[in-house]
C-alpha cells in the first residue's frame, strides 16, 4: 500500500488512515449539510412569508379600500341633517277644526326650513299625506286634492294650505303627518337616493262618516 506521497505503507496504517479519512468526510458532509439546512430555514422562512404576502397583496388592498370606503360613508352619512323642517304642532290643523272620513280637508300647515338643511332641495312630487291612528304604526295614505306647489321652504315661519282626501279607518284622534324626500343635503351624494324624512304626527279631530 501507498500513501499520496508514493511511499510503501503497511496495510493496517493504510487501512486505518484511510477509515480516519472516511469518518472526516462523512463528519464534514454532515457539518456541511447541517449548515445549509439552517441557511436554508432562516432564509426560506422570511422568503416564504414574503412571496405568500405578494400573492395575497390585492386580496388585503381591496379589503383596506372597502374599509376605508365604509369608514367614509359612515362618517358622511353622520353630517347628513336629522331633521330638515320643522313644522308647528299648534298652528297646524284643519281649517274647518276637523277632518271627515272619505271627505277632502283643508289643512293649514304652518312649517320652516332648519338651518342645517339650508342647502335640501325637495324632491317635487315626493311628498306623501297621511293619518297614523295613535294606537298603530299603520300610515293611511290621504289623496291630495289641490295642486301641490313643490317649493322649498324658508328659515321663517310659512303657512301654506293643503287639500287631502281623508281616508276611512280612522280613529277620532288619529295623527296627522306627511312624508318629504330631498336631496342636496349636506352629507348627500349625486346618485344615492333622496333622503327621507318625516313631521312628528299631529292629532287631528276626525268625525265618522254617517
Amino acid at each position: 500500500m501507498t500513501d499520496t506521497d508514493g511511499k510503501t505503507v503497511p496495510r493496517k496504517t493504510w487501512m486505518k488512515d484511510e477509515a480516519i479519512k472516511f469518518a472526516f468526510r462523512q463528519f464534514l458532509t454532515i457539518v456541511i449539510t447541517g449548515f445549509l439546512a439552517l441557511v436554508t430555514a432562516l432564509v426560506w422562512e422570511p422568503a416564504r412569508d414574503w412571496l405568500v404576502g405578494m400573492a395575497t397583496m390585492p386580496t388585503e388592498i381591496r379589503k383596506m379600500g372597502e374599509r376605508m370606503e365604509a369608514v367614509e360613508t359612515t362618517t358622511r352619512r353622520l353630517t347628513q341633517p336629522r331633521r330638515v323642517f320643522e313644522v308647528s304642532r299648534v298652528s297646524t290643523r284643519p281649517v274647518e277644526g276637523y277632518c271627515e272620513e272619505g271627505e277632502p280637508c283643508r289643512i293649514k300647515l304652518r312649517i320652516r326650513r332648519l338651518e342645517p338643511a339650508r342647502e335640501c332641495r325637495i324632491v317635487p312630487g315626493s311628498v306623501e299625506w297621511g293619518f297614523v291612528n295613535p294606537r298603530s304604526e299603520i300610515f293611511a295614505h290621504a289623496e291630495r286634492m289641490d295642486q301641490p306647489a313643490g317649493r322649498n321652504i324658508g328659515l321663517t315661519w310659512e303657512d301654506t294650505f293643503v287639500t287631502v282626501l281623508t281616508p276611512t279607518g280612522l280613529q277620532p284622534d288619529a295623527n296627522f303627518t306627511f312624508i318629504a324626500k330631498y336631496t342636496h343635503c349636506p352629507g348627500w351624494i349625486e346618485g344615492e337616493d333622496p333622503l327621507e324624512y318625516q313631521n312628528e304626527p299631529i292629532p287631528f279631530t276626525i268625525r265618522q262618516s254617517e
